[in-house]
């Protein structure tokens, strides 16, 4: 049963024999510089205790009737710049309205050339719960398609057989017709 078991000397060996790396790859490996992370850069600060007096006092100076005491500000774009707000003031022309009076002529399938471009742009990507319901969906049309196939299969059958029957008819009574006027003769010639 030896042969499963590992040699220890030899472990040893193979992790003390590593290639030295040549000195040319070191002025490559230059990695970026950050900036030095401080505690008061940080955005998501959590909120400190406060003592009871200083809730006490933060609470009468927000007070409703500390709020009356108050000038009001004439406007508050004066007060606060959008840049010290920490938000950058861009204004986008807004895009023309369509002229609802133009007419354009309604083509009801559009053509293969759009149809071809929007598939192209990016793959397809479908939920597998909506694929299975267009799947079962699909085969439900399919066996309506099949009976209705059937139905007017037998509805032309029903119709060939009706046609057969009216020219029968058409025949017999045009062979009645015949032989009544055969006898017509005969009886009132003789008279």
């Amino acid at each position: 049963m030896a042969l499963f078991r590992k040699k220890k000397s030899n472990e040893k060996e193979s992790l003390k024999d590593f290639p030295d790396f040549p000195s040319t790859f070191a002025p490559d490996l230059r990695f970026p510089e950050f900036p030095a992370y401080q505690e008061d850069d940080n955005p998501f600060k959590e909120p400190s205790a406060m003592s009871s007096e200083e809730f006490k006092s933060s609470e009468k100076e927000n007070s409703y009737e500390s709020l009356l005491d108050r000038p009001l500000a004439q406007s508050r774009s004066e007060d606060i710049s959008p840049r010290q707000m920490g938000f950058q003031q861009r204004i986008s022309p807004m895009p023309p309205m369509p002229d609802m009076m133009e007419s354009r002529p309604f083509s009801g399938m559009q053509s293969q050339d759009d149809r071809h471009i929007f598939h192209e742009d990016k793959p397809l990507f479908v939920k597998i719960d909506d694929y299975e319901e267009a799947i079962y969906t699909l085969d439900k049309i399919k066996s309506k398609l099949k009976e209705a196939d059937r139905i007017l299969d037998e509805l032309n059958k029903i119709r060939a057989e009706e046609e057969r029957q009216l020219e029968e008819w058409k025949r017999d009574l045009a062979s009645v017709k015949e032989k009544l006027l055969i006898i017509d003769k005969q009886l009132f010639e003789n008279t």
